[in-house]
């Protein structure tokens, strides 16, 4: 059993775990974490299965190394890519985003008719319309990959006029599909979910790692009596790829006015 006390490790191709970090942060204050952001490697979108399961292998061991309790696997294609291949070999609870955000989108959707926005790779393992189906088969599923807006949100462009030329590419059809629910198949696009909302015109419902993991972690921690009741370590934070930018926008998205990142090398 691993000590309550122990962080949790959590871990993304690059930024877009950080908002979903930010979030359990402040729903699981006493809790310590551990955050690696694999931005050498980044995007996982266009990889193979293959790689992207020998990649985030060898995050978790690392992760393990740092003796955290748990792991959460905050990127979308790691979830629908590696996430029973890591829970075979790790004796670790291990919480992946995929099931938590298709199970809110069921309870959510109204018309029946739900969107999924993602990388190539969790677009292509049809992870999210497979999985909704087996649980009701009168669900509409629409998918889109799209594949550019990793790179546009890692580099702090998603103010810019390119944004919004993506977003016609992207979202037309799916606009035109009439759906309500969506889900944000990619942790990263959890850091322009204002502006894909305002796209919809206000009228969709948005589904986020951020808005549906607090119960699964919360399960998980209760189940397997990991609950840390007092904060007794600071977070930590390593990426396999340091660049100013990606400190910047860490800073932002984690609302610290400075940061301490360690750079491995573990790949």
């Amino acid at each position: 059993m691993k000590n309550n006390k122990n962080p949790i490790g959590i871990f993304d191709s690059g930024l877009g775990g950080l908002r979903l970090l930010n979030d359990l942060k402040k729903q699981f204050p006493n809790e310590s974490f551990i955050y690696l952001g694999d931005t050498a490697h980044l995007p996982y979108g266009s990889k193979s299965q293959k790689t992207i399961q020998s990649y985030s292998k060898k995050i978790v061991d690392f992760l393990v190394s740092k003796n955290v309790k748990m792991i959460v696997i905050a990127c979308n294609t790691a979830s629908s890519l590696a996430a029973i291949y890591l829970k075979k070999i790790f004796d670790i609870p291990i919480v992946e985003v995929i099931t938590p955000c298709l199970q809110a989108a069921i309870k959510k959707t109204k018309n029946k008719r739900v969107g999924i926005i993602g990388t190539n790779a969790t677009i292509e393992s049809k992870i999210y319309s497979n999985s909704i189906n087996k649980i009701n088969n009168k669900i509409l599923v629409f998918e889109k990959a799209c594949p550019l807006l990793v790179p546009i949100i890692e580099v702090g462009e998603q103010n810019n006029l390119i944004i919004e030329e993506l977003f016609n590419k992207y979202f037309s059809d799916l606009l035109k599909s009439k759906i309500d629910t969506l889900i944000l198949g990619c942790t990263h696009y959890s850091i322009i979910e204002k502006k894909i909302t305002t796209f919809f015109n206000n009228e969709i419902k948005l589904i986020t790692s951020s808005n549906s993991l607090y119960y699964p972690v919360k399960n998980t921690l209760s189940d397997y009596n990991m609950i840390s009741y007092s904060k007794v370590s600071s977070d930590i934070y390593y990426v396999t790829d340091l660049s100013s930018t990606f400190k910047n926008q860490a800073k932002i998205l984690l609302g610290l006015n400075s940061i301490d990142i360690d750079l491995i090398n573990i790949i």
